[in-house]
């Protein structure tokens, strides 16, 4: 008897695919209720792999992006950098990496909030909603100032969906000693972290630095929006679970 042979059914049967999974359980005469639950095992194992190549994915186009440098100028004189200068250095990346984004945009009374869906080849996607005000500014058209603000919040939702630094190019010393986050935004961060139990060897990769007290003031939104996320898919989870 072969070593395949020699282990259990049940060791098999995770190796198969799912058409097989399905082939074997019809043919060992499983009621529709097993196969049922078979379907659900397997749909949960699927989307916990994907969370893992989509988290793997953006891990390695965190190593690979580097900060975007702020080259505009806005109407109220701060410095920016603007959504297709963003676009121009992390698209390539982002395709090397099997990620994409698109963005979904909502228009309410004096307000617009975008929402940027980020989404991997393997199936997983997060989407991050930043919300911004119509401005009125002087010399632009109602409409204008729609574009205006639609294009500032997909900007910001898409660099906190991906974590993307930009600021002044300045040789390397953004993040010098006293640039990093406040005792109040560690005990937020600190609190999510207990909340999601994200502790652990990937998140440390993650940060990109050993602990909380290190992180650099610029990355405590990223951060914090990836927590968030977190704690929402664990609600969902939840959710679904009680609901069984």
């Amino acid at each position: 008897m072969s070593e395949e042979q020699d282990q259990p059914l049940i060791v098999q049967e995770r190796m198969a695919g799912p058409s097989d999974m399905l082939r074997a359980a019809i043919e060992r005469g499983i009621d529709a209720e097993g196969i049922k639950t078979l379907a659900e095992v397997f749909e949960r194992m699927q989307s916990k792999q994907a969370e893992i190549e989509f988290t793997t994915a953006l891990l390695s186009f965190k190593a690979r992006c580097p900060r975007i440098p702020k080259t505009d100028v806005g109407v109220h004189t701060s410095r920016f950098a603007p959504l297709y200068k963003i676009a121009q250095v992390i698209d390539p990346i982002l395709t090397q990496c099997g990620l994409i984004y698109s963005f979904d945009t909502m228009l309410e009374e004096k307000r617009v909030s975008s929402i940027c869906i980020l989404r991997h080849v393997g199936g997983h996607s997060t989407r991050t909603t930043f919300a911004a005000p119509i401005d009125p500014v002087p010399r632009m058209s109602e409409t204008h100032a729609t574009a205006s603000a639609i294009s500032f919040a997909e900007r910001y939702a898409l660099t906190l969906a991906l974590g993307i630094v930009t600021g002044v190019d300045d040789d390397g010393k953004a993040g010098a000693a006293g640039e990093t986050i406040t005792e109040e935004q560690k005990k937020t961060l600190q609190q999510l972290l207990n909340e999601t139990k994200a502790e652990g060897e990937a998140f440390q990769k993650f940060l990109g630095v050993p602990t909380l007290a290190d992180l650099p003031a610029r990355d405590y939104a990223r951060v914090q929006q990836a927590l968030l996320q977190r704690k929402a898919r664990i609600a969902e989870a939840q959710k679904k679970e009680a609901q069984k």
